[in-house]
């Protein structure tokens, strides 16, 4: 685009109510190749018409003649969202968005400001905050003023309904006794049943502190044998979303409460910090959490402070959905040693994962999970062997919808630890069946 057209499409741009969907289309007229006019003004006349699926053609024809036309591609998520499509008009945006910043920086505030609009459509009402928020602080006033009037009237509408979780079933584990890779407690036969009960709860704090929520979580698990093994993890979160830029910032102060045959074996307290950007095939997420890590009575030796980064590549494949990631681990908690070999509880810890979920039927879904964990025992005593534990994670679940609020899982789970300690060594399986709550909203 040349600098005369940009300028043009500035004026026109500033002067447009860009939630009329009709005087926005009337920006392609200008801009469009030539190879495409005849599809765009067809695509306009039969949007006037109001035959949204024969524009949305003739807008999908125009983009496939010239797809760095950011017009012809505005058009088109325009209709996908005046047709209620609103994840294809959100993907669609989003690539705008994309191309904006590489060629056409004039539209990058227009797809933000409709980004907003399908985000608050879908119910994400942060999301959408952040987008308007976005548009607030450009330089284009007639888009500012349309995007504080949609903040405001987000601002106004009912504090969102709280979300929640629950999950209750029943399962087998092949080797109970094996707290985590550091620790096995002895017990009766190691092959126990038990019964999994776990929920959530987010409760928007929006009538108090705008973006402001809690989030509640818990699980116990109850072997049926004895309760020697006998878990339960309780755990509160503070949490704010913020706006920078194209990235949403969630922080949150946390504190995580674990039990062990009804006596409390750790605490955490800590804070998270997560950054996600959302983009044209997925989302980017990146997570902090640094925390300070209390036990009582034998466990003494997990006092210390705790460090977790995780990136996630969230990709989006049609039907498909697959999560690429790295987490990374590192504890200064104390180490322990026996006969010149180090048993600490503080390795350095990273290792990839990956998670896919495919639909096999509209309410059948099959998902697979595949992590592996590399874990250094690190000691400044040279006489002292350093440990060396490599841990493969599998898993497949199925996942059956019932209802809109009910599904039936089958999770099954398998984890071979390889440890240069014969000691650490082992596998495991685990299998759940069970129902999951997730009340639609």
């Amino acid at each position: 685009m040349n600098d005369l057209s940009s300028m043009a499409v500035r004026r026109l741009v500033s002067g447009l109510r860009l939630h009329s969907a009709i005087a926005a289309l009337v920006i392609s007229l200008v801009f469009s190749p030539a190879v495409a006019a005849n599809a765009l003004e067809d695509g306009i006349r039969a949007y006037r018409a109001g035959n949204l699926e024969s524009a949305l053609q003739l807008f999908s024809a125009a983009l496939a003649e010239n797809p760095a036309d950011s017009i012809a591609r505005f058009n088109r998520a325009l209709t996908l969202y005046r047709l209620g499509r609103y994840d294809e008009a959100r993907a669609a945006f989003l690539a705008l968005r994309e191309l904006a910043l590489r060629e056409a920086p004039d539209m990058d505030m227009i797809a933000e400001y409709h980004l907003g609009l399908v985000d608050a459509r879908q119910g994400r009402r942060a999301s959408a905050a952040s987008h308007f928020e976005r548009v607030m602080r450009g330089d284009n006033a007639r888009l500012a003023t349309l995007a504080r009037a949609a903040r405001g009237r987000l601002a106004s509408e009912q504090t969102p309904s709280p979300r929640a979780f629950a999950m209750l079933g029943i399962g087998f584990d092949d080797n109970r006794n094996r707290v985590n890779e550091n620790e096995e407690i002895p017990g009766r036969d190691p092959e126990a049943a038990f019964t999994d009960t776990a929920g959530q709860l987010l409760l928007p704090l929006d009538a108090l502190r705008p973006r402001y929520d809690v989030l509640l979580a818990g699980q116990h698990r109850d072997y049926m044998t004895d309760d020697a093994l006998d878990q339960t993890v309780i755990g509160v979160a503070l949490r704010r979303a913020l706006a920078a830029g194209h990235w949403r910032i969630v922080l949150a102060a946390e504190t995580e409460h674990t039990l062990l045959r009804d006596n409390s074996l750790v605490n955490a307290l800590g804070v998270g910090i997560e950054a996600s950007r959302e983009q044209a095939f997925g989302r980017l997420r990146l997570r902090y959490e640094p925390a300070h890590v209390s036990a009582e009575g034998d466990f003494d030796y997990l006092d210390g402070a705790r460090h977790q980064a995780t990136i996630v590549q969230e990709l989006r494949l049609g039907p498909n959905a697959l999560r690429l990631g790295w987490a990374l681990e590192q504890s200064s908690q104390a180490s322990e040693f026996e006969e010149d070999i180090i048993y600490g509880q503080a390795p350095r810890r990273h290792g990839p994962f990956v998670q896919w979920d495919y639909p096999l039927t509209p309410r059948l879904q099959l998902g697979l999970r595949a992590a592996w964990r590399d874990s250094r025992y690190e000691t400044d005593d040279p006489g002292t062997e350093k440990r060396h534990d490599e841990l493969l994670q599998l898993g497949a679940i199925l996942r059956l919808q019932l209802n809109e609020s009910w599904n039936l899982l089958l999770d099954f789970r398998r984890f071979e630890n390889h440890s240069s300690v014969d000691t650490y060594r082992y596998d495991r399986n685990t299998l759940f069946a069970g129902f999951e709550w997730r009340p639609r909203r």
